[in-house]
């Protein structure tokens, strides 16, 4: 059977989400590369796990919840070890009152034929 690097990036993805819902930052971090970069509004871009890291606990600590996500689009580059994937995330506050989308774009490589996180990119 053919692989699907669509479907694996998308259970990659859901891999991260529920590791991030989780609050399991090791999980989380397991998916992405060593090297990887974080960039969101108003900060310094983020670079290495450390600072993913940094970032992602800051985030939890928010008390924000991602209540649903929707893989808005992937794709590929010709050799496959490159993707992309745009996603819209519904927030809601620590007091469940509805907060609105984040945009999430990530781009994936290829490392020992498994695709990493490389750059994460949040718009508010």
């Amino acid at each position: 059977m053919a692989s699907d690097p669509k479907a694996e990036l998308a259970a990659r993805y859901k891999i991260l989400m529920d590791a991030f819902k989780a609050g399991d930052i090791e999980t989380l971090l397991g998916l992405y590369t060593k090297d990887c970069k974080s960039v969101e509004p108003k900060k310094p871009v983020g670079v290495g796990l450390d600072a993913m890291r940094k970032g992602c606990e800051e985030a939890m600590a928010t008390g924000m919840k991602m209540v649903k996500y929707e893989i808005l689009h992937t794709d590929l580059s010709s050799d496959g070890e490159m993707a992309y994937m745009v996603i819209q995330m519904e927030i809601e506050g620590p007091d469940g009152s509805k907060i609105g989308n984040v945009h999430n774009t990530i781009i994936w490589k290829k490392v020992d034929g498994v695709y990493y996180a490389c750059l994460d990119t949040v718009c508010y």
